[in-house]
């Protein structure tokens, strides 16, 4: 191979490494990740344009689960509008406590949904979002749901 594929090839992995290189959840199969993801440590999306991402946060003042849940959840609805649908206490497949919540909201006369799944670990809060038209949401929901919980 020659110096400049190589080159080329390194370049590449590292752009990919900021939004990929950090990931804590898997991605199902029928989303691809998106190369620009800040402020994600990982972003895909679904061929109908449902977006499934990851985050982490500092937690300085060692915030409570139910804290951040809350204080998200506020923002959902005071800012964009969405209505809580569902709240339910989750445990991640490493045993991360964790709360899952849906909301859902109504966009121009199209329904949408929201999922969110928020982990506390240490002095770190991890969120992990997928939202779009609730029709493709509806139909990928197991794969999302499982994604979720795969938070290490």
């Amino acid at each position: 191979m020659s110096q400049m594929k190589t080159l080329a090839l390194l370049a590449t992995a590292a752009v990919l490494s900021g939004c990929l290189g950090a990931t804590t959840i898997e991605v199902p199969g029928d989303f691809v990740p998106v190369e620009r993801c800040e402020p994600y440590t990982i972003k895909a999306v679904s061929a109908d344009g449902v977006v499934l991402a990851q985050r982490t946060e500092d937690n300085p003042k060692n915030g409570t689960l139910e804290f951040w849940a809350a204080a998200i959840g506020n923002q959902l609805f005071a800012r964009e509008g969405y209505k809580l649908a569902s709240n339910v206490e989750a445990t991640s497949e490493s045993g991360i406590p964790g709360r899952l919540m849906t909301y859902d909201a109504l966009r121009s006369g199209a329904s949408f949904k929201y999922l969110l799944a928020v982990f506390v670990k240490g002095g770190k809060v991890i969120v992990v979002e997928a939202g779009g038209r609730a029709d493709s949401v509806n139909k990928l929901l197991p794969q999302i749901r499982t994604a979720m919980m795969t938070v290490k």
